[in-house]
């Protein structure tokens, strides 16, 4: 026969039966603090990448599917538009331009309207892969080509060309040769005038600079506390780098040198054990005042003139793969790469 409790155990049990339930209400309450949206998109293949350009939400889905919200109302109808993959970028004159990543030809560009007529922009230079990007207007929208040496050659080199849509061409700024590294992302300055390439080489973090006003690398450097380079992503001005690599920290170095100035510190706690989860996604503001990075489902911001750091719990996802703010920075939008993986929207304040 069981015993019965005593008195100082029920008291026990209602205390800990308290303690939960307002840990419980307390969650509640952030999440519904910060007004939490989920926006399903029906049969997509999970989303491989997020971006804003103007008052447009762009989100580009691993099945080939280009999705755009309107974010002063995202709760109208999107709409949808073939590409070649995650990689996308819109114009300023309303062009969708997209390229293949793996034995990359051609772009394709084709209209928002979604009965416009796709062309396609033929590359000159055959590469295995590649990768689009832009400055935050879409005015500066640069296309990097990486090649591998021939039989056995240690070396890779990648072509920096610049994508002009409205008259359908691609032009060269610089060719690369380096050392066998792993090419990871890149970020293109809001003025157009610099790229920046991370990834991996010899087992460290690695970051190249280019000038595309110059047409010419500016440097290269390995980080040897790092083990890769994930993300990365320029200051409003231009002045700055934000860095994501295999560590707890978002790192900060300077544009002119690739010298470390500091790092702000992520919590390691709530870290998953997905490999894509290390591959956090780094967001800044249209006004340069806010910087965004994510572990785990927390999204941490810092105010980058007062240094003040805060977290939003909840608003990241399992597996993520992309985030943004809204223009006017008072969204942030987080997305899933998991199949059906959906897009969550959050206040920043």
């Amino acid at each position: 026969m069981d015993k019965p409790k005593t008195k100082n155990q029920s008291s026990a049990i209602f205390i800990v039966g308290v303690f939960v339930a307002a840990v419980v209400l307390m969650f509640i309450a952030k999440m519904q603090s910060h007004n939490i949206q989920t926006i399903k998109i029906p049969l997509n293949n999970g989303i491989a990448s997020l971006s804003t350009y103007n008052n447009l939400l762009v989100a580009a889905s691993n099945d080939n599917k280009a999705y755009i919200f309107d974010w002063a109302d995202l709760s109208k109808k999107f709409s949808e538009h073939r590409i070649e993959s995650g990689d996308v970028v819109i114009a300023p004159t309303g062009l969708i331009v997209s390229v293949k990543r793996a034995n990359p030809d051609y772009l394709v560009v084709s209209g928002l309207d979604a009965n416009s007529e796709s062309k396609k922009i033929p590359l000159m230079l055959a590469a295995h892969s590649a990768h689009l990007s832009s400055n935050a207007s879409g005015s500066k929208i640069i296309l990097l080509l990486e090649r591998e040496g021939k039989n056995g050659d240690e070396h890779v080199s990648y072509g920096i060309l610049e994508v002009l849509p409205d008259i359908g061409q691609a032009q060269l700024i610089n060719s690369i040769i380096s050392e066998k590294c792993r090419l990871e992302h890149f970020a293109v300055s809001d003025d157009g005038n610099h790229i920046i390439a991370v990834g991996e080489k010899n087992e460290h973090g690695w970051m190249l600079l280019a000038d595309t006003k110059e047409k010419k690398v500016a440097w290269q450097k390995e980080l040897p506390d790092l083990k890769k380079l994930f993300k990365c992503a320029f200051s409003k001005n231009g002045d700055i780098i934000y860095l994501r690599g295999s560590d707890n920290f978002l790192t900060l170095a300077k544009t002119s040198s690739g010298e470390i100035i500091d790092r702000w510190s992520l919590p390691k706690e709530g870290t998953y054990t997905y490999r894509t989860q290390y591959a956090q996604s780094i967001a800044v503001s249209n006004d340069g005042e806010l910087v965004a990075a994510v572990i785990g489902t927390a999204i941490f911001i810092w105010d980058t003139k007062t240094y003040k750091k805060y977290d939003i719990t909840g608003a990241g996802q399992k597996v993520l793969s992309s985030m943004v703010f809204s223009p006017d920075g008072k969204l942030i939008a987080t997305s899933d790469m998991r199949q059906s993986g959906d897009i969550k929207i959050v206040h920043t304040h």
